[in-house]
């Protein structure tokens, strides 16, 4: 990737669950009332957003908090004014304000969030694709589609994995891909997304992938099966438990546990991945 995400990806509310407990499909979700335009603020309460946003500049941690407290309380409103602060050169007042959009988004703001990431400024426009990615809202599909041809390849990668989280499965290779080179930044964000779109479909596809790569695509692909493959499907993947190389029997490893419900082990050493591939093949 042409630039780093890992700072962006942290400041999102990553909640991983167990893959026992994998996110709920967005058909499953309740259907929430989605926003057609920002609230419109008085003048004076515009001025009062912006004042505060200034508190952010401030070494003082109380001050920050407090004023992200007020601006809060002034609600739906105060996003836009937000957004104009952020800015491609200014990653202290960004952190600050990604931080407090994360308090305010929510799924009723999906439409909004689509109109507002067709802007020029490549921080924002980031923001708010992992914002949408995370919905995994059927309604942003369009949105993600053209995304995948933002001149930012993040983006482009970031969009894929929404789209593959909706079950579109021509972004599987795309992702795919992106897990080969670039894992420990994405995976958090892959985690959270994939596991809505887990069927019978995309893990027989992610499988059949596997065994058309080498290695390093084998490896990446079980790392995507962790999440869209199902228990039933173990079958198509315990040979990897004996491959000679020792990534891709850790990843056949991970993808075993993910799918029976258990966390994968990232930092598997040699030895341990020697006997814990014996004990699933077992299984």
């Amino acid at each position: 990737m042409t630039r780093s995400i890992a700072w962006l990806l942290m400041l999102l509310p990553i909640a991983l669950k167990a893959q026992s407990a994998p996110p709920i499909p967005a058909k499953a979700q309740q259907p929430v009332t989605k926003l057609a335009k920002w609230p419109t603020l008085t003048p004076p309460e515009q001025e009062r957003v912006t004042a505060l946003t200034g508190q952010f500049r401030k070494a003082d941690l109380a001050l920050q908090k407090t004023a992200a407290d007020q601006i809060a309380a002034i609600g739906d409103g105060a996003i836009p004014i937000l957004q104009q602060k952020i800015s491609d050169r200014d990653e202290a007042m960004n952190k600050q304000v990604f931080a407090l959009l994360d308090r305010m988004l929510g799924p009723q703001h999906a439409s909004l969030m689509a109109n507002d990431s067709k802007s020029p400024k490549l921080a924002l426009r980031s923001y708010l694709l992992l914002r949408m990615c995370r919905l995994v809202d059927p309604d942003l599909k369009p949105v993600l589609l053209v995304a995948t041809k933002d001149k930012d390849e993040d983006n482009a990668f970031v969009a894929q994995v929404g789209l593959l989280g909706l079950g579109e499965v021509s972004a599987l290779l795309p992702v795919i891909d992106g897990c080969r080179t670039n894992w420990l930044e994405i995976r958090a964000l892959v985690a959270a997304v994939l596991p809505a779109a887990r069927s019978e479909l995309l893990g027989r596809a992610t499988a059949e992938r596997i065994g058309n790569e080498k290695p390093p695509g084998q490896a990446a692909a079980l790392r995507v099966f962790r999440y869209l493959g199902k228990k039933e499907q173990a079958p198509l993947i315990r040979h990897h438990l004996q491959a000679e190389d020792n990534i891709v029997k850790k990843e056949a490893i991970n993808a075993m546990r993910a799918i029976n419900g258990l966390e994968p082990i990232e930092n598997l050493s040699v030895f341990d991945a020697i006997k814990m591939a014996k004990e699933w093949s077992t299984k």
